[in-house]
């Protein structure tokens, strides 16, 4: 199964898929495979284009999604509406154009703190900071915001992350 058999209205799903074929295969061509597969399929969608980072994020693609934000920066989502607050910092955060602090400083509300959180934990974890992950998550999982994604895939991320080394694919920072 991929992301273009499951339809295009269940893109939590097949986000999560994208993610269970990397712990499936232990690596991340499979994965790499999905996010493709979803990113043609949702071309004319730049929302869910945004969404689908986290799975190159899990990926540890970090550098691929700054360059992503970036040229969504420049773009405008569905109906030439402007994007939201909340994804315009993310997106900014995301391209490295925002520190930590700077980008929750706006960030209000148990939703948008959750995912706000989760991205924080996946940037920390694509750049094989396990621990600033699990702490991000943690804080996301404290929101309980229930109903969100990030929610959820935080306490999963946080489960895996019980296993030492875990995601294999992700080489630990270098020390300096």
């Amino acid at each position: 199964m991929t992301a273009r058999t499951r339809g295009p209205d269940d893109l939590n799903g097949a986000r999560t898929y994208a993610y269970l074929v990397a712990e499936k295969d232990r690596h991340i061509r499979g994965s790499l495979r999905e996010y493709r597969d979803l990113e043609a399929a949702h071309q004319d969608s730049p929302i869910a284009l945004f969404f689908i980072q986290d799975i190159l994020l899990f990926l540890g693609e970090s550098s691929l999604v700054a360059t992503n934000a970036h040229r969504f920066l420049d773009q405008r989502p569905l109906n030439r509406l402007p994007w939201t607050e909340f994804q315009r910092r993310t997106l900014r955060y995301l391209a490295d154009e925002l520190q930590e602090g700077e980008y929750l400083k706006s960030i209000a509300g148990r939703a948008a703190l959750c995912n706000a959180y989760w991205w924080m934990g996946l940037k920390h974890l694509s750049r094989g900071d396990r621990d600033g992950a699990r702490g991000w998550f943690e804080k996301s999982v404290e929101t309980r915001a229930f109903v969100r994604y990030s929610y959820r895939m935080s306490r999963v991320l946080l489960e895996r992350l019980k296993t030492p080394g875990w995601p294999p694919w992700i080489p630990p920072p270098a020390t300096q």
